[in-house]
């Protein structure tokens, strides 16, 4: 597989309330994380390390500092833009992931916007050989914030907020690799999850689109990067974290 044939999604159209007041005038893809390095700015970084070109970063809350982001690094040379979710207020990431459905005609890469990582999670994950791929991470204990996983073997068995904790024994890290067979059948669910009418009922979050696929038969494999590779932006102390430990993200292994 070639890198050059693989696209990269990132979702960022979320309001990040839990971050406020840092995220009050400020989308959470745009908080600085020091030196005046954003993480959307290392999110492009990492992007481009790994020889990916095309990128569309879904937005919403603040969408327009998000543009002139994009606009600011031309330098990259990425062919970049955005797909626009209206109703960010009141959907959840599976609206913002589909309004990027006219991008899933190549295969490709979907990063939460709140994600810092080291460059080498992505190189390392464009180079398994699986259709259907996610990034995991595995610690001693999770806790109610973290997206947990089962793995069974070389495979995910169940992934969302709320399974039993004697049971999870690995964490996602909010990226993931879609490509050749799976990428249609990822599409499919993934319409008509949108077109259920319950969807009046409060909007599905993508994890079910997900565990959708793995029950459908769609083997998701993984692969697994140290904790101290990667961590997500809830809150502030997750914030504070990042900003002290920044370094660790740029030891690449």
């Amino acid at each position: 597989m070639t890198s050059r044939k693989t696209r990269a999604i990132i979702l960022a159209a979320g309001i990040g309330g839990r971050l406020s007041p840092a995220t009050e005038n400020t989308p959470k893809a745009l908080l600085d994380l020091g030196h005046g390095i954003t993480v959307l700015d290392r999110q492009l970084e990492a992007i481009k390390a790994c020889n990916i070109h095309e990128v569309r970063v879904v937005v919403g809350y603040e969408a327009e500092q998000i543009e002139t982001k994009l606009i600011q690094r031309a330098d990259l040379g990425l062919d970049t833009g955005i797909f626009y979710n209206p109703f960010y207020r009141v959907t959840n990431n599976l609206v913002s992931l589909w309004m990027a459905r006219p991008f899933m005609d190549h295969d490709f890469i979907m990063i939460n916007g709140d994600d810092v990582f080291r460059k080498s999670v992505l190189q390392k994950l464009i180079r398994t050989s699986g259709d259907f791929v996610a990034v995991i991470s595995r610690k001693k204990c999770y806790d109610s914030d973290d997206t947990k996983i089962i793995t069974n073997g070389p495979v995910i068995a169940r992934i969302d907020k709320n399974l039993p904790l004697d049971q999870v024994n690995a964490e996602w890290a909010g990226i993931c690799l879609v490509r050749g067979s799976a990428r249609a059948r990822f599409v499919d669910l993934m319409d008509s999850l949108i077109r259920n009418p319950l969807l009046r009922e409060g909007p599905p979050h993508y994890l079910s689109l997900i565990q959708g696929l793995i029950d459908s038969g769609l083997t998701l494999e993984y692969l697994e990067i140290p904790v101290e590779a990667w961590a997500e932006i809830d809150y502030q102390k997750d914030l504070d974290f990042v900003q002290a430990k920044i370094a660790q993200f740029d030891h690449d292994q």
